[in-house]
Parts: structure tokens; sequence; C-alpha cells
């Protein structure tokens, strides 16, 4: 298992969907750039989240918006229609933070404060500093 870190823009919203055993799965592309200067271009990479937080995330990940992946990584090989073989990078995803973007990024980022567990501030802490 490969685990891999990736940031950039989603290229298309998020799609959610049902697998035929009744998992729930979000998918989405996001972009990030590689290299630099004259050779510098745009790797497309399909991402997935499973289970409970697939349907809550997908109304936030719409085009443009600005995302870190965090998840294990693969590579998957196919036949296109034309037969030839191709190569597609993959993350099925375990952590997301949104960085800002997009339609949906401003309502996700009010609402991550929400879905962190509070602490309470230690017994006899005092906000007041004294310099």
């Amino acid at each position: 298992m490969f685990m891999a870190t990736i940031a950039g823009n989603l290229g298309a919203d998020a799609e959610v969907r049902n697998t035929p055993s009744g998992q729930v799965v979000c998918s989405f592309r996001v972009g990030a750039s590689v290299g630099f200067g004259e050779r510098k271009k745009t790797e497309w990479v399909t991402c997935s989240k499973w289970g409970k937080g697939a349907e809550g995330v997908a109304p936030h990940l719409t085009k443009g918006t600005k995302v870190v992946v965090v998840g294990e990584f693969s590579t998957r090989e196919w036949t296109n229609s034309q037969g030839e073989t191709k190569t597609s990078l993959e993350i099925r995803v375990s952590e997301l933070e949104f960085t800002g973007g997009g339609q949906g990024a401003g309502q996700a980022r009010q609402q991550t404060p929400s879905q962190r567990a509070q602490t309470p501030p230690a017994e006899g802490f005092d906000d007041d500093v004294p310099f």
C-alpha cells in the first residue's frame, strides 16, 4: 500500500453513486501541477471517498474547489474504445481538506469547525495573559 498526498483543483463537480452491495462512493478528479518551467503540466488523479462521509462531502466538491487529499495511491490500467491501453492514477481518500475556491468551498469551511471535536479548556486555564 502506498500513501499519497496531492493538492489541486477539482476539474468537475463530484459524483455520488451506490455500489451493487449498497456502499456509497463519492468520486472526483483533482488536477495537480507537476514539474517546473516549460515542463510544468497537470496530472489528473481520480479520487474516491467511501462510506458515511461520501454523501455529506459531495455537495462541497464543486468544479474549481481547491483541496488537499491524502489516501491510498494506486494505478489502474484499462482499454479505451480505440483499443489503446491507458493508465489512470487513483487515490482512495482517507483525509480531505478544503483549501479554498469553488462554489461550495466557503460553505465547507464554515462547517469544518463544527465537525471537529471540541476540547474544553483545561481546568484553571485563564485566557488573560499577563504579558
